[in-house]
């Protein structure tokens, strides 16, 4: 069902291959790291995805050295240079 609504709505393809699935993890995974990109608080992601383990979100984090500059300059006072 997921992957025929994914095709229908061009997010997906219809093959085999599995680097190309569309498959619930997937959306899951799309939706745990939109949270946790847009500082959605850890807690409440847990809560969203009804994990037992808090340190699962570890593994669905992934932060390009782009983003951790980024987040670094942001988080730093500004120090004049």
């Amino acid at each position: 069902m997921v992957k025929s609504n994914a095709i229908k709505g061009g997010l997906g393809k219809n093959s085999n291959d599995s680097s190309e699935a569309i498959t619930p993890h997937v959306f899951r995974y799309a939706f745990t790291t939109h949270l946790a990109a847009n500082r959605c608080h850890p807690k409440v992601i847990q809560m969203f995805r009804g994990d037992a383990d808090a340190n699962m979100l570890d593994r669905y984090t992934q932060f390009t050295p782009e983003q951790v500059r980024q987040e670094y300059l942001r988080a730093i006072p500004k120090l004049g240079i």
